[in-house]
C-alpha cells in the first residue's frame, strides 16, 4: 500500500505540473493573439490614413508607399519579437512537461503487483489476539475498489490532451504538443499500472477477510469442542 500511495502522489504531482504549464501557455497564446490582432487592426487603420496621401498629384503614391512600408517593417519587427518570446516560452513549458513525463515513468515503475496472494492473511487463529476485524478488512477492500475506479477515470480524463493542445495552441507550440503526447502515453501506462495495483490489493484484502472469517470460525469450533457436554 505504501508503493500505491507513492505512485498516486507522484501522478498527482505530475498532473499538476502539466496542468500548470499548459494553463500558462494558453494564457500566453491568448496574449500573443491579442497583440497580433491589435497589430493587424493598427495596420488596417494606418492604411486608411495613408490613402489620403495617395490622392496628392505626382508624389502622393510614392509618399503612401514609403509610409506603408515603414509601418509594415515596424509591425513585422515587433511581431518577430512577440513570436520569438512565445517560442522560448513554449520550449520552457515543454521542458516542464518532459519532467512530468519522467515522473509518470517513475509512477509506472513503482506501481507493481506482488506475486503473493496471501499478503494479508491472519497471523493468529485467535480472534482475541487480533485487533482488526473481517468487516474492517472488507471496508478497506471497498476503498481499493473506489481507488481503482478513480485511477481508470483519471486516465480517461488525461487522454487526448495533446490533440487539444495542437488545436488550441497552434504550430508555434508544436514542441509542447510533442512533449504532452509523449507524457500522455506514459501517463496512461502509469494509470493502468496503478489501476491494476488497486484491483490486486482489493482482491487480496477480500481474500484475507475470508481467511480471517474462517480463522474465527475455526477458533470458535475448537472452543466448542473443548466445552464439556451438557
Amino acid at each position: 500500500m505504501v508503493a500505491q500511495e507513492k505512485s498516486t502522489a507522484i501522478l498527482s504531482d505530475a498532473d499538476n505540473q502539466v496542468a500548470t504549464a499548459l494553463s500558462q501557455e494558453a494564457g500566453e497564446i491568448n496574449e500573443v493573439r491579442r497583440k497580433l490582432d491589435s497589430q493587424h487592426n493598427w495596420l488596417a487603420d494606418y492604411g486608411n490614413f495613408t490613402q489620403t496621401f495617395g490622392i496628392i498629384p505626382v508624389v502622393g503614391k510614392e509618399i503612401q508607399y514609403v509610409l506603408e512600408t515603414m509601418a509594415v517593417t515596424f509591425v513585422l519587427n515587433d511581431t518577430a519579437h512577440i513570436m520569438w518570446d512565445m517560442h522560448n516560452n513554449a520550449n520552457s513549458h515543454a521542458a516542464v512537461v518532459r519532467g512530468a513525463h519522467d515522473l509518470y515513468q517513475t509512477a509506472a515503475a513503482s506501481a507493481t503487483q506482488s506475486d503473493s496472494a496471501n499478503d494479508f492473511d491472519p497471523q493468529s487463529n485467535s480472534a482475541e489476539q487480533r485487533v482488526i476485524t473481517p468487516a474492517a478488512i472488507r471496508a478497506l477492500a471497498g476503498v481499493q475498489g473506489i481507488a481503482e475506479k478513480s485511477a481508470a477515470e483519471s486516465t480517461v480524463l488525461t487522454a487526448g490532451v495533446s490533440a487539444n493542445v495542437g488545436q488550441t495552441h497552434g504550430f508555434i507550440c508544436a514542441v509542447t504538443k510533442k512533449a504532452v503526447k509523449e507524457a500522455e502515453a506514459e501517463r496512461a501506462t502509469a494509470g493502468k499500472n496503478l489501476e491494476g495495483v488497486c484491483k490486486e490489493l482489493g482482491g487480496k484484502l477480500q481474500h484475507a477477510a475470508g481467511r480471517y472469517e474462517q480463522a474465527d470460525a475455526d477458533g470458535k469450533a475448537n472452543i466448542d469442542k473443548q466445552m464439556p457436554p451438557r
